[in-house]
């Protein structure tokens, strides 16, 4: 009798686990879409056929998929509201010509795929206070900036004030990129002044960026 009790806590221990496991993972299964929220707010809907996902939260999602990039594309793409092309190795997503998602692949990673708005919270001093967001051209990033923002040191999208990242575009791109997402921007003694007039709370309604020999570096303004 004792040796049946021991065997039934043995066994509930090991439910308890398994299922404190499965709730720190958040797996889902497959899924015909993806519930997104961009930059600005706005909750849509991409049409990707996932196997399984985790959702970290509404502005980005890591998922695995036997779509290709050309096959999410299309897939996406014929839903109608969306229009997708390959950019720099990245699936950038925009709706009505503004940039809104972007697709990256995460190779070594848990799941094969990450969607997110392109945005990232900045450090000031080592530390992040969930108060200064900003849009960040994901898509134009070294495959290098980009581990190293989203993935390294668990650091899923904090980048340091005054660091330098690569990217693989030019300053006009970058600066072209943030006017796209609504943003007005202008040149000040070599850098570029980024003000946002319909920032949401939290968000950084201005900032600059520097640019470095391939890379740059963000400033509060």
């Amino acid at each position: 009798m004792k040796k049946l009790c021991k065997l039934l806590s043995a066994a509930i221990v090991c439910l308890s686990l398994l299922t404190a496991i499965a709730a720190c993972d958040d797996v889902e299964g497959r899924a015909d879409s993806l519930i997104m929220e961009t930059y600005r707010g706005e909750t849509i809907e991409v049409p990707i056929r996932v196997e399984r996902h985790t959702i970290y939260s509404r502005e980005h999602v890591l998922f695995d998929s036997e779509l290709s990039f050309a096959d999410m594309s299309e897939e996406i793409s014929a839903a109608g509201e969306f229009s997708v092309k390959e950019e720099r190795g990245y699936l950038l997503v925009e709706k009505e010509g503004v940039p809104t998602l972007v697709i990256a692949q995460t190779e070594g990673e848990k799941f094969g795929y990450r969607i997110s708005d392109m945005a990232a919270y900045m450090e000031e001093k080592g530390e992040c206070n969930y108060t200064n967001r900003l849009a960040v051209p994901e898509h134009l990033l070294t495959k290098e900036a980009y581990r190293e923002l989203f993935f390294e040191g668990g650091r899923d999208g904090h980048l340091k004030e005054g660091e330098f990242y690569g990217v693989t575009a030019t300053d006009g791109e970058i600066e072209e990129f943030y006017s796209r997402m609504g943003f007005e921007t202008s040149r000040e003694e070599g850098k570029l002044i980024v003000k946002d007039a319909a920032a949401k709370e939290g968000a950084l309604a201005k900032f600059e960026i520097i640019f470095q020999g391939g890379a740059f570096c963000v400033k509060k303004a």
